[in-house]
């Protein structure tokens, strides 16, 4: 697992403005806004953004587990590999590796 580069979590909601996330320390770290021809409904466009900032506070969490589960699996197979005299896979959870890599800028993951 790499050292994590950015703000560390965890991350939460703003306590007054549900479409921020702050950090640990209480800056803001995401501010999602915008607007949309494509709802009538001001409500629902703001239902969305909080939707959004939900899910940007969960990033760090996400990461770790996504990290954790890799590193866990990769050991799980390694073993089970050994165990039957079979090499272990050069790649192995393509769609893990490839979300830990976007999120943590990396070519691999």
């Amino acid at each position: 697992m790499s050292a994590a580069q950015h703000t560390p979590g965890p991350w939460s909601l703003h306590p007054i403005a549900a479409t921020s996330v702050v950090g640990s320390k209480g800056f803001v770290v995401a501010a999602c806004g915008g607007h949309s021809n494509n709802m009538a409904d001001p409500d629902e466009l703001h239902d969305e953004l909080c939707a959004n900032a939900r899910l940007v506070a969960a990033a760090p969490e996400l990461l770790e587990a996504l990290e954790s589960l890799l590193f866990y699996a990769d050991g799980i197979l390694r073993v089970q590999c050994a165990e039957d005299g079979e090499e272990v896979p050069a790649v192995t959870f393509p769609d893990v590796r490839a979300a830990i890599a976007k999120a943590t800028g990396s070519q691999h993951g």
